[in-house]
């Protein structure tokens, strides 16, 4: 019975001890936490964010020539905003603005706003809604993929290619 507390002691001891490490190197931090969060001491008697002073910046994914677009905003109409994959807020939208993989469009009240995927399907956004487009490549059969996150969306979707896999569409 004594030895299983100190067994018991030991583990949760060492629990601690990893989270505290993991801490200290500026672990993944939540989504919704800002990047001026928790600050590290820097050699020059300063702070700096953990990231910062890790080496690491946060912000958006940087895409490589290589990494088309996989839809572009080809109409709008009242408020239309976007969120890169990586950046923490929202920015407004513009007309003919490419969409990478894991972006995110939303409409305020009384707005719309229009996609063509990179197979020629498209995405309606309603007023008070918000989509997310993802990447064709991301399966073993390529296919386009989309997600309601809220509100309404309408799709029409074009044939499927030979070899190509179906549209997908996730909702909450």
């Amino acid at each position: 019975m004594f030895g299983s507390r100190i067994l018991l002691g030991v583990v949760g001891l060492l629990v601690v001890i990893g989270c505290n490490k993991k801490d200290e190197r500026g672990g993944a931090r939540d989504r919704d936490t800002p990047a001026t969060g928790p600050t590290q001491a820097t050699p020059g008697g300063g702070s700096a964010p953990v990231g910062v002073a890790a080496g690491v910046v946060p912000g958006g994914i940087a895409y490589d020539a290589d990494d088309g677009p996989v839809a572009v905003l080809t109409a709008m109409t009242g408020t239309v905003e976007l969120r890169r994959a990586g950046e923490p807020g929202f920015a407004t939208a513009k007309a003919s603005l490419s969409l990478y993989a894991g972006d995110a469009l939303r409409t305020g009240e009384s707005s719309s706003a229009a996609l063509c995927l990179a197979d020629d399907s498209a995405i309606e956004v309603a007023a008070v809604s918000m989509v997310g487009v993802a990447r064709r490549a991301g399966s073993a059969d390529p296919a386009s993929a989309a997600a309601v996150l809220s509100g309404l969306a309408r799709f029409t979707v074009t044939a499927r290619a030979p070899g190509e896999g179906a549209f997908r569409i996730y909702t909450p």
